[in-house]
């Protein structure tokens, strides 16, 4: 009796986890969720949705034509562009490890050298000296793939994010090497 009892709960399980992916990858959640508010007016305002089918019908329809756009827009979105997906495939970046908690990621034919830092303005300077003492050995100088704006300070006895903002460039977070 408790073996039946499982597989139905595990059936069920499937059914729902099944269903909301349905509902979710095709959008379907749109039609799903105007019959729900349909029949809850139709509730509270005392009407029998029968009388009123020829509006649910309408409703449904196009709230099929808005799940199909969405549908649409989403796979464009998700591909290169043009609704189909891209066969080109990048060679996985090679990932180098500066400590425990920060890494890089460099593609192959991405060349980094590294670059003398660059003389801040007053606004910036100040802001820097609220944080760490101005440094007195040049950094390496790395860039972020992924964030064109985070920018990697590496000395010898710490690593220094920062975050371009505009025209200033902010402190994220000092990294203590062992």
């Amino acid at each position: 009796m408790f073996g039946l009892v499982k597989l139905i709960k595990g059936v069920l399980n499937a059914v729902a986890e099944i269903t909301a992916w349905v509902l979710l990858k095709f959008h379907l959640w749109v039609p799903a969720a105007f019959a729900v508010v349909f029949i809850m007016v139709c509730a509270v305002g005392g009407h029998s949705p029968v009388d009123y089918s020829d509006i649910f019908f309408g409703g449904i329809g196009l709230s099929i034509v808005a799940s199909i756009v969405l549908m649409l827009l989403t796979a464009r979105t998700k591909s290169n562009g043009l609704g189909l997906k891209s066969k080109k495939k990048d060679p996985p970046p090679k990932r180098i490890i500066l400590e425990e908690h920060i890494s890089i990621e460099r593609h192959p034919s991405q060349t980094v050298e590294p670059q003398p830092p660059q003389k801040p303005t007053l606004s910036i300077a100040q802001s820097l000296n609220k944080y760490i003492d101005p440094p007195t050995e040049e950094p390496m100088i790395f860039a972020s793939r992924k964030d064109p704006d985070i920018l990697i300070y590496e000395y010898s006895t710490r690593i220094e994010v920062y975050q371009r903002r505009g025209s200033r460039v902010k402190l994220v977070e000092v990294i203590e090497k062992r």
